[in-house]
C-alpha cells in the first residue's frame, strides 16, 4: 500500500505475483499505469493462486481496457 510502485517495476511484480506461496498482494495506493495491463493478463493467464489482490487507486483505474482486462 502506497509504496512507490510504478511501471519502472514491472518485472519484479510480475515476478513476485509468478511464486505460488504468495496469495494476498496489497498493490493499493501506487504509481502503476501500464503495469496494470500486464497484471490483468497474468491473472487471466497463468496466475491463478491469488486469494485476495487489491490494485485500488493505481492510474490504471482511468484505463478502459487494463479495467476490462483485470476484471
Amino acid at each position: 500500500k502506497h509504496n512507490g510502485i510504478n511501471d519502472d517495476h514491472d518485472k519484479e511484480i510480475l515476478t513476485l505475483m509468478s511464486i505460488s506461496k504468495i496469495t494476498t498482494l496489497d498493490l493499493s495506493n501506487n504509481d502503476m499505469n501500464k503495469l496494470g495491463m500486464k497484471i490483468g493478463r497474468l491473472l487471466q493467464g497463468s496466475v491463478t493462486h491469488f486469494q485476495w489482490i487489491d490494485l485500488s487507486q493505481n492510474y490504471f483505474l482511468y484505463d478502459t481496457a487494463a479495467n476490462q482486462t483485470i476484471i
